[in-house]
């Protein structure tokens, strides 16, 4: 669904100027209403810039994290493509660091929020403000290769089918090892990084079609946004790409991996490794989106690899990190069940693709011991960055 396009007379009655900063008023919210449960629509302005890419980041911390920001700022500065905005998202950070990235960084457009509304809602206050035809994401503990938009818009009118486009993710410690090329959905409901921990070929791989890109370095059309909505701001940080993907995939959208397009990932945990919150919102969040987006022959379908996987693993946190978050994030979701009902039937009504079309959405199933190994890995991997 889109809404324009507008005349220059209805832009500015939506609009107003605060701080420097274009927000909503009442009467574009009165034609167009919308709530959380509805998401959010963006109007399409015609006099964008064409080939404008809006780069949104989002920073919650301080301190060593400063130096992180900086270096993803100045791999952006570095680019060979030089059509672009910078929109960072503060999230809860003290004014007198945002005032510091000010003074760093005055080119930079910043919006401040006193509290941490998460990845969900830092990308959407940041997609509002956007004037770029398309739109990136991009985390704090990112350094993206000169090139990487570059590669990127090469892509961008491929087909005009393809929607989102996933960037190369190196580890930023052990550059010849791949963090992620997209993101691929398991049958048992988990979503990974595609070729994760595989040794990165020099960027000799297929350009091939993917389910999503990942969130910390995902390229967007702004039309997507349009179609099917922004991010789910009740998820607040892990999954929301993946529920975006979701409505934008069944809705006919595509996406492809672009092995040129590369990012070195720093590992900046935002809420820790394995701690408590982050088990919490991967479970919970996770089960919201299989309600919300697989449809119902998948859900019974894949049903017994669910279940099994999540016996396991509850059992594995419950009784080795006597930690019981997965059951909090499980009553957290039923909880949520009739808004999450309202959102499916809207977005199943809204499918436009065949179940063939939906067969290549799943990717392998990996079986918990090579997931246990997986992360055993990993782990060695962010040690060895630390020492």
């Amino acid at each position: 669904m889109m809404w324009g396009p507008m005349t220059q007379n209805e832009i500015s009655s939506h609009f107003r100027i605060v701080n420097g900063k274009s927000q909503l008023v009442g009467t574009f919210t009165e034609r167009y209403p919308t709530s959380r449960a509805d998401f959010y629509y963006v109007p399409f302005i015609k006099s964008m810039t064409q080939n404008l890419v809006s780069i949104i980041i989002l920073t919650s911390r301080w301190g060593d994290q400063g130096k992180i920001l900086d270096r993803c700022l100045q791999g952006i500065y570095r680019q060979s493509f030089r059509e672009f905005e910078i929109i960072l998202v503060t999230n809860g950070l003290d004014q007198s660091h945002v005032n510091e990235i000010k003074n760093r960084h005055p080119t930079v457009r910043i919006i401040e929020n006193e509290e941490n509304k998460g990845c969900a809602g830092g990308r959407n206050q940041g997609i509002k403000e956007a004037r770029g035809r398309y739109i990136v994401t991009l985390d704090d503990d990112m350094v993206p290769d000169s090139k990487w938009l570059e590669e990127l818009m090469r892509f961008k009118s491929r087909d005009e089918g393809i929607g989102m486009l996933a960037s190369k993710v190196l580890f930023s410690s052990s550059r010849d090892i791949i963090d992620c090329a997209g993101v691929e959905i398991s049958k048992d409901g988990n979503v990974y990084g595609r070729m994760g921990l595989t040794i990165d070929e020099g960027g000799s791989e297929q350009i091939e079609e993917v389910f999503c890109p990942s969130g910390g370095a995902a390229f967007y059309k702004r039309e997507v946004f349009e179609d099917v909505g922004l991010f789910d701001e009740d998820y607040f940080i892990y999954y929301e790409e993946v529920d975006l993907a979701f409505r934008a995939r069944l809705a006919g959208w595509r996406c492809l991996y672009v092995p040129r397009a590369v990012v070195f990932h720093h590992h900046a945990w935002s809420l820790g490794h394995e701690s408590s919150r982050k088990i919490f919102l991967l479970e919970r969040n996770k089960i919201l989106t299989i309600l919300k987006d697989w449809p119902i022959r998948y859900i019974l379908y894949y049903a017994p690899l669910i279940v099994a996987y999540d016996i396991l693993a509850d059992g594995y946190y419950l009784l080795k990190k006597k930690d019981i978050s997965r059951f909090k994030a499980k009553i957290s979701a039923l909880k949520q069940l009739p808004r999450v009902l309202r959102e499916r039937s809207r977005i199943q009504s809204n499918r436009r693709i065949t179940y063939a079309e939906m067969d290549r959405f799943w990717g392998p199933y990996y079986s918990p011991w090579f997931i246990y190994k997986r992360r055993c890995r990993l782990d060695r991997i962010l040690q060895e960055k630390s020492s």
